[in-house]
């Protein structure tokens, strides 16, 4: 007897018992290393609520239905949702468990999965540069159709779109013409519009490169996708850096399904123009002039055509996360109406017995109780609280700050 029961006790502590992610703290526990903070991926995962897995070779994936984060260990690439990124640091081991910089998942991760971290913008004015013009010819094409050409013709097609879906649009250039970097910004800060939209084609000395990129601006502090070199400058554009990212992220979403290309990811980089306009905005790279396939497809109606509708539609989707809350108006009360005055009946006559008043006519008893009709069934129910409606985290350190060094570089 006693060997049995001893038997049920080594089973029961051999099976790992885990507590539902509702049911932990929604706190996030960091680290430093390498003079910055990073944050644990098993509590980010508890966070959202979603099961994570770490494979071997390094690949860590965490999955929520359709939400789906992936890295690897000592490197920067990866995927949210199917689509690739850049992340500014690469995932770390520390402690033993893996750890990702506190950079990347207030900056790339937190805009895409939770619309909460966005704060609500009306977008109503939407600037478009078409990139080069005049004497910048910009990448060569095929048949000696230049990017500036190829960029003005995408951009006027995009300015037509959006117009219809009701947005004012301003166009730093509608022709052949060159109007400088400070131009296109100072352009921008007249108008006040509200996105900003740079439209460029690409080029490699490597041919058989193609696809599309579209750019955010670097956070201050992290180093560009194409750089190993933190800067710590911060620019007008890094008030924005979270709206950046998630507009970023729709459109090359939009782009790499429409347009069936190559996905090269979701990029930071530090460009003049998308640093210095103080909104949010984005450079988009629609493909490679250098690769004789994609250089002629880019010249097609087809490929501009799919290219328009998937800017404009991951513009929309970016409204959407970001459109602030309607207020519904409030009913104005109305003035009390006054009582009709009664009419005067003439004095009864001696002996005569007064009559009751006359009141509305019904067939329902003196003690019959007044039913008030049902509430109509508005179709509403109950439902728990969705993602982005979670309150805030608290940062907790686990371990005392290792201040490091923050030398300022100048690269992207």
């Amino acid at each position: 007897m006693y060997r049995i029961l001893f038997l049920i006790f080594l089973l029961f502590i051999a099976v790992p018992f885990t507590l539902p992610a509702q049911s932990t703290p929604k706190t996030l526990r960091i680290q430093w290393f390498a003079g910055r903070r990073y944050v644990s991926l098993h509590d980010i995962a508890r966070f959202y609520g979603m099961s994570m897995n770490m494979e071997r070779n390094g690949r860590i994936t965490l999955v929520l239905r359709n939400a789906k984060i992936v890295m690897t260990l000592n490197k920067r690439y990866g995927s949210l949702n199917g689509i690739a990124v850049t992340y500014l640091y690469a995932p770390a081991i520390l402690g033993g468990r893996p750890y990702i910089s506190e950079l990347d998942f207030s900056k790339v991760i937190e805009p895409v999965m939770r619309n909460a971290t966005l704060s609500k913008r009306k977008v109503r004015t939407i600037m478009i540069d078409p990139g080069h013009g005049g004497k910048d010819n910009g990448a060569p094409g095929a048949n000696r159709v230049w990017e500036k050409h190829l960029t003005l013709a995408m951009s006027l097609r995009l300015r037509d779109a959006l117009r219809a879906k009701g947005f004012n649009v301003i166009m730093t250039r509608s022709n052949d013409r060159y109007p400088s970097l400070e131009d296109r910004v100072n352009m921008r800060e007249k108008t006040k519009a509200d996105l900003f939209i740079s439209v460029h084609c690409n080029a490699s000395v490597q041919k058989s490169i193609n696809g599309i990129e579209t750019y955010a601006l670097t956070p201050a502090g992290a180093p560009s996708s194409g750089d190993s070199r933190a800067n710590f400058t911060r620019n007008p554009g890094n008030s924005f850096d979270r709206h950046n990212y998630r507009l970023a992220y729709e459109i090359q979403r939009q782009l790499v399904w429409k347009t069936k290309a190559n996905d090269r990811g979701v990029r930071h980089a530090r460009f003049y123009v998308i640093k210095n306009v103080s909104c949010p905005g984005v450079l988009i790279e629609t493909g490679y002039l250098s690769n004789a396939r994609e250089g002629s497809q880019l010249q097609t109606w087809r490929r501009q055509r799919d290219t328009v509708n998937a800017i404009v539609e991951g513009v929309m989707r970016y409204v959407s996360a970001t459109a602030p809350a309607e207020k519904k108006p409030k009913p104005r009360k109305s003035a009390p109406k006054k009582p009709a005055p009664k009419a005067q009946l003439p004095p009864a006559s001696k002996g005569a017995k007064a009559e009751p008043e006359a009141g509305p006519k019904t067939d329902r008893k003196p003690d019959a109780p007044l039913l008030k009709p049902a509430p109509k069934d508005d179709g509403t129910l109950l439902k728990p609280v969705p993602k982005h409606e979670k309150p805030s985290m608290k940062m907790i350190p686990k371990a005392a700050p290792d201040p490091g060094t923050r030398a300022k570089h100048s690269g992207k």
